[in-house]
């Protein structure tokens, strides 16, 4: 499935689970997540620590499964911190010093 331009907003995507946003398109995300904080922080991945949460919707889960597993595939030591608020991850990522954070909240 392509990626639609109009689940990219200022600060998150958001798309209709699993219309817009499924397991397909949250590969294509992770991967493009990646090479973003490969950019900005000049590592590899295999030497990229990322925090990754959700909130309690069923499919926060499975898509927040299909990003660890993709970011683990490419070498990436990923913690996941389970159900946790937005304002926890900001505060996770930079308290200890993660390459990157996400939460998914399909």
């Amino acid at each position: 499935m392509e990626l639609k331009k109009d689940i990219f907003k200022s600060y998150d995507i958001r798309g209709i689970y699993p219309d817009e946003l499924n397991e397909d398109n949250a590969k294509q995300i992770a991967l493009l997540f990646l090479s973003l904080i490969a950019k900005r922080t000049k590592k590899k991945p295999e030497n990229m620590k990322i925090v990754v949460a959700r909130d309690i919707r069923h499919s926060s889960e499975v898509l927040s499964n299909v990003m660890k597993k993709i970011l683990v595939s490419k070498g990436v030591k990923v913690d996941d911190i389970g159900l946790m608020a937005v304002d926890a991850v900001y505060f996770a990522t930079g308290k200890f010093n993660y390459d990157g954070g996400v939460i998914v909240t399909a």
